[in-house]
């Protein structure tokens, strides 16, 4: 008994050490997993790294282009130095950007810190804040003249002069050469996150003409970033490789037709006008309530007539007749400008150019914008109401 008990004590005793060589192996199988899982990730952490840095040297065609173009053709010549490429704008304001008085048509204090050409605004709504959001092209930021003498800027004085005692706060969110396409990015990206109570839209110049045949969504689609694995740059970075060559034959080809698209054909104009309008309301600026939205019609130097001529409506093009017909079918107040300047006395002579106004002509607009605010019931209430007058 006691010898086959000693017989079997040494084997019961290897037990354990099998165990324990098998537990030690599949520990081993363990670490090399891990550090197989972290070398992967490290691998890919170089290529997203890389693919980072080649997405930061991509540059738009739109961008280029305008760049090239606002100088020459406008006398823009401090342009290249205040604006930046963006993927979804395709360029945009510089932070903070400043420009000689006497350079260019781009002149004074141009943006603030978040590329606005207003003093600066914190995300952040206070209390007593009241704060209109404007979106258009060159004629809003101001082109040729002052920021003083913007008519963003003119509609926050009258404003303060209206309501002392509310927090009042114009956002200038507009650029030289933006169509609506760009207008509708920098609404829901950027502009709606200030919960403004009003919504000013001006659009309709640059959408119509055609640039390379091409239209700006479709230029915009080489940058897309829409889902979930646009979030990776490696992704961007390939699929803009894959469909680079397939956009550029299509951008030659366009060139070489006689007529090409304009930057926004009329209908994605009236649908981007129709959802602007629909995020704006369905924002909320304060609890329980949207933006209230105006839209202007603007109007071109030639369609002014002399005292002596002025007999019957001028005659619209479609893009201001759709802007017309988007602002009766929502139920949205509207500034036809021709009417307004004609009404004020104005004329050709109080032009820039073929478009931008002039420092009286922007005068107008702010003193009419203001005028059909208090009509339509926008103005800020006093302290302790709603943001607005309901």
């Amino acid at each position: 008994m006691s010898r086959r008990h000693d017989r079997e004590k040494p084997i019961a005793a290897r037990a354990p050490a099998r165990a324990s060589r098998s537990e030690e192996i599949q520990f081993s199988r363990g670490k090399t997993l891990v550090y197989a899982a972290i070398a992967v990730l490290l691998g890919l952490s170089v290529i997203e790294g890389v693919s980072a840095l080649i997405w930061a040297t991509l540059v738009p065609d739109r961008f280029e282009d305008q760049v090239e173009e606002v100088p020459i053709r406008f006398g823009m010549v401090n342009f290249p130095d205040i604006v930046e490429k963006d993927p979804w704008l395709f360029w945009k304001l510089k932070r903070n950007a400043t420009a000689p008085l006497d350079d260019g048509k781009m002149t004074g204090f141009i943006s603030n810190g978040d590329r606005m050409r207003n003093p600066e605004v914190p995300v952040e709504r206070g209390p007593n804040d009241f704060r209109v959001l404007c979106l258009g092209d060159s004629i809003t930021f101001g082109w040729g003249v002052r920021y003083e003498e913007a008519y963003p800027t003119l509609l926050a004085e009258l404003l303060r002069e209206a309501r002392p005692e509310r927090e009042i706060q114009v956002l200038n969110a507009s650029c030289s050469g933006y169509s609506i396409y760009q207008g509708h990015e920098m609404l829901r990206r950027r502009g709606l996150r200030y919960r403004p109570d009003v919504v000013t839209i001006w659009f309709g110049w640059n959408d119509k003409f055609p640039w390379d045949g091409m239209t700006d969504a479709e230029h915009a689609r080489l940058f897309a970033r829409e889902h979930l694995l646009t979030l990776s740059a490696t992704y961007r970075v390939l699929a803009y490789a894959l469909r680079r060559n397939e956009h550029e034959a299509e951008r030659k080809e366009r060139k070489e037709e006689k007529e090409g698209l304009p930057r926004v054909p009329l209908p994605e104009y009236q649908a981007r006008l129709r959802e602007m309008v629909e995020m704006a309301r369905a924002s909320e600026s304060s609890p329980g309530r949207g933006a209230r939205v105006v839209l202007i019609q603007g109007c071109f130097r030639d369609q002014m007539r002399s005292p002596r001529r002025r007999v019957g409506p001028p005659k619209l093009d479609a893009y201001q007749q759709a802007t017309a017909e988007i602002a009766e079918q929502l139920d949205v107040p509207m500034l036809p400008l021709c009417d307004v300047l004609t009404e004020a006395g104005l004329g050709k002579k109080d032009f820039l150019d073929w478009g931008h106004l002039s420092p009286k002509g922007l005068r107008v607009v702010a003193d009419s914008l203001f005028a059909l605010m208090a009509e339509h019931e926008m103005l800020p209430g006093p302290v302790g109401s709603q943001a607005a007058l309901p």
